[in-house]
């Protein structure tokens, strides 16, 4: 039991601190986020392409959702401004 949660906990931290999700496609290259503003405005962040948003606007909400089963974006969950919005 205790050699079967090491190894969860150990695939964990290899999935989120490096890049082989990347490798193995389990990530895409370029990840698309939509959120809707307080003025009922649709705005659209491509981190990879450097088009980010401030997410200090006041009522930004994000039309996604989490996928908590991915536990290779734990560690982006937790850190990541995007995932402390409330979404729709």
């Amino acid at each position: 039991m205790k050699s079967i949660m090491l190894t969860f906990l150990l695939t964990i931290l290899i999935l989120n601190f490096s890049p082989l999700p990347q490798f193995i496609g389990l990530r895409p290259t370029i990840e698309v986020y939509h959120y809707t503003a307080l003025t009922g405005n649709e705005i659209t962040e491509i981190p990879a392409k450097g088009k980010r948003i401030d997410f200090t606007q006041p009522g930004l909400r994000r039309n996604f959702e989490k996928k908590i089963w991915k536990v290779w974006l734990w560690r982006e969950y937790l850190t990541h401004p995007r995932w402390q919005l409330d979404s729709l």
